[in-house]
């Protein structure tokens, strides 16, 4: 069994009649698929190839292909995908899209949108995408996860290092005149040691629920603004070793493909958003290894498709994601609207590993304690000093994971109490790792006119909490005091200095 059983149907795909329309039908064709741009719409056409990864020869197996990828891809982009249409040939042999002959192949009917609004193409104009459309994104992509079916028979340690290893055995096929004999064994070194690091987590992971049937293949390319929502499309449908995988995994695609592309300042307002929404601090030591293998799978398959300089720089960045960086606690401390998330932003791509140092958020805490949504406003009965002292152990506790992982932290806690500063700086030394404490000193009528712009944020401050602020006793403060009522970048750059 081959294309050439399609011959005929590929043939009718390619012509405008057999849609109706006068216009020309463009193709895309990919490893298994043919794809069909005709007017509004797009008939994606499975290839009836066999491959490693997949075998499409059989009629029937490309029916449920078809079926599969609707009702995956709809959990993302019902807007794009519509419906599955046979392709069906009449008695007299004429061929017509859910015609009344026998079904002869099947098609996914998508509706077709602008490619330049693909966020691959996005990523090419500098200010195109925004951090808004990443953390959207990032939110998006949180609740997909939360409702994708759990799955506990895959995943875990034995799936990973398949992967892991797998990819150095593709490599390795190519021979040291593609990639250099050096970075292949670094690389497998560099991943067993990531692998044995690991295995219990992995484990604990999958037992735990996060191996989930997630989207797969979730790359730059294969997500689009629609009405300026990041729209994720196109998932894996035909192997569940691709699609059933970490969601943590499943993100590092997206992040490692951002990064790859000289975002790292979009790659870490993905993660942090994530890490603000799941609290998954604990699998931050998993994320080297998951960013490792994603360079490594497009090292070799772009190696494969002939395309060796970026095969190469994937294989430099795989290395890359396994190499260890010293790690560093920073605090931002300031009164109610002086700007602290803003500045822990700003100053987090560039510092530590990638994407950048991992933001946590005393707001994002306190939501998640209270078991309500980040945007979820909380009475003033839920900013007791009690919950205030859970949300500042849970704060320090958190930062003591992320950094027993590898990656630096920065705290974003208003920190008005000399106890809370100690702590922090407490927290650096206990762990042998640099401190550095930053107080943004911020007028009174800054705050509030801050405050009062703020839309679509975690803090539930008002103008009169910083009002009452202002009357605390901050007690001695040891940390750099930084002028932060300017603009953000005359702020960033003291910071910078600092640090």
């Amino acid at each position: 069994m081959s294309e050439e059983t399609q011959r005929e149907t590929i043939k009718f795909l390619g012509r405008a009649d057999a849609y109706g329309i006068d216009t020309e039908v463009e193709v895309i064709e990919t490893h298994i698929s043919r794809v069909f741009l005709a007017g509004e719409r797009v008939y994606k056409l499975k290839r009836a190839v066999k491959l490693p990864y997949v075998d499409f020869t059989d009629p029937n197996t490309r029916k449920w292909a078809c079926e599969q990828e609707l009702a995956l891809n709809r959990r993302t982009a019902p807007a794009i995908y519509l419906k599955v249409a046979a392709i069906t040939k009449a008695p007299n042999g004429a061929l017509a899209l859910d015609g009344d002959g026998a079904a002869i192949d099947w098609v996914v009917v998508m509706q077709r949108f602008d490619q330049d609004q693909l966020l691959d193409a996005l990523a090419q104009k500098p200010g195109a995408l925004s951090r808004a459309h990443m953390e959207n994104l990032a939110e998006s992509l949180f609740a997909f996860h939360q409702a994708c079916e759990i799955v506990k028979d895959r995943g875990g340690f034995e799936a990973n290092a398949a992967i892991a290893r797998g990819n150095v055995e593709m490599l390795h096929k190519f021979g040291d005149s593609t990639f250099d004999a050096r970075k292949m064994a670094d690389l497998a070194g560099f991943a067993e040691a990531a692998l044995a690091r690991t295995e219990a987590l992995l484990e604990t992971r999958r037992d735990s629920g996060r191996v989930r049937r997630a989207h797969g293949d979730l790359h730059l390319r294969n997500i689009v603004l629609l009405g300026d929502k990041p729209t994720p499309f196109d998932c894996i449908e035909f192997n569940d070793d691709f699609a059933v995988i970490d969601v943590l995994y499943d993100l590092a695609f997206l992040l490692m493909d951002l990064d790859h592309r000289g975002s790292r300042g979009l790659a870490n307002a993905v993660l942090n958003r994530t890490l603000d929404l799941t609290g998954d601090v604990d699998g931050l030591a998993c994320l080297p290894l998951f960013l490792s293998m994603r360079a490594a799978v497009r090292a070799h398959v772009d190696a494969a498709q002939r395309k060796f300089e970026e095969g190469q720089a994937y294989l430099d960045l795989a290395l890359d994601y396994l190499t260890a960086r010293p790690v560093r606690l920073i605090a931002v401390g300031g009164l109610s609207g002086s700007g602290k998330s803003s500045l822990a932003q700003q100053i987090a791509p560039a510092i530590g590993r990638a994407p950048g140092a991992v933001v946590l958020r005393s707001d994002a805490i306190r939501k998640r304690l209270a078991g309500v949504g980040l945007y979820d406003k909380l009475p003033t009965g839920a900013y007791t000093p009690d919950m205030s002292d859970r949300v500042y152990a849970s704060l320090l506790g958190d930062a003591q994971r992320a950094l027993a992982a590898g990656h630096s932290v920065i705290l974003d806690a208003v920190h008005a109490k000399a106890g809370e500063r100690d702590q922090a700086h407490n927290l650096a030394h206990e762990l042998k790792v640099p401190f550095t404490g930053l107080w943004l000193d911020v007028p009174l009528a800054v705050r509030q006119d801050r405050i009062g712009g703020r839309q679509h944020d975690a803090s539930d401050a008002t103008a009169e909490v910083a009002k009452a602020q202002d009357s605390y006793d901050l007690g001695p403060l040891d940390w750099q005091i930084l002028d932060a009522g300017g603009d953000l970048d005359s702020v960033r750059a003291q910071a910078e200095r600092i640090l």
